[in-house]
């Protein structure tokens, strides 16, 4: 179920259906969804393994960022609190400790760094009151912080999961605020790397 819920949700990042679809995406598809997904982040992301499996991993968190896509674009985002938060303490938790205390392979962070951005991305996201899929206009101190959000997966992530393009189509179509991918990258990219105050305007 989680393979097909996080496709749907990177073809709604690349798509625009023409009419309202927060009814087709119903209680029981996103709360089941991220239950499958959580139990395959549980398998994969083992912190009594001596090495993680980086290519399961990789599948996995791609996986895991659709399901918080798709989860973005309805209204039934509050689902994402419990569940990115329970991850979080399961999961990243004891692996935080093993890296503060060098315990893991150096090759394992951006995995880790990935699944801690998508589960603040989703704690983030699941505040936002969306009936309808449709939330308030986000204050520009919003957009800053997705968009920093987005910016901390790097050239990596940004390739692998397209977070600028979800970002667009997330304020674009379900907050009413239309700011292009590339306009939203180039401002953040001017606050993390020079210091400059956030802004929507060209420099």
């Amino acid at each position: 179920m989680s393979n097909s819920l996080g496709e749907i949700g990177y073809v709604l990042v690349n798509w625009d259906p023409h009419g309202a679809f927060d009814e087709l995406l119903t209680e029981t598809l996103i709360v089941d969804g991220l239950a499958d997904v959580a139990n395959q982040v549980v398998r994969v992301f083992d912190p009594l393994a001596v090495n993680l499996a980086i290519e399961h991993g990789t599948e996995t968190l791609r996986k895991l960022f659709g399901l918080v896509a798709l989860a973005s674009f309805s209204s039934k985002n509050h689902f994402l609190s419990e569940w990115a938060w329970n991850l979080r303490e399961v999961i990243l938790r004891p692996f935080a400790q093993q890296v503060d205390q060098k315990e893991r392979d150096p090759s394992e962070r951006l995995l880790l760094m990935h699944l801690d951005l998508t589960l603040a991305l989703a704690g983030s996201l699941s505040v936002v009151k969306q009936p309808n899929g449709i939330g308030p206009m986000p204050s520009l101190v919003e957009i800053e912080h997705f968009a920093r959000l987005c910016y901390r997966y790097f050239d990596p992530g940004w390739k692998f999961f397209h977070t600028f393009k979800w970002l667009e189509i997330y304020l674009r179509r379900h907050r009413g605020a239309s700011i292009d991918a590339k306009v939203l990258q180039e401002a953040i990219t001017l606050v993390e790397e020079q210091g400059q105050a956030f802004s929507l305007q060209k420099q």
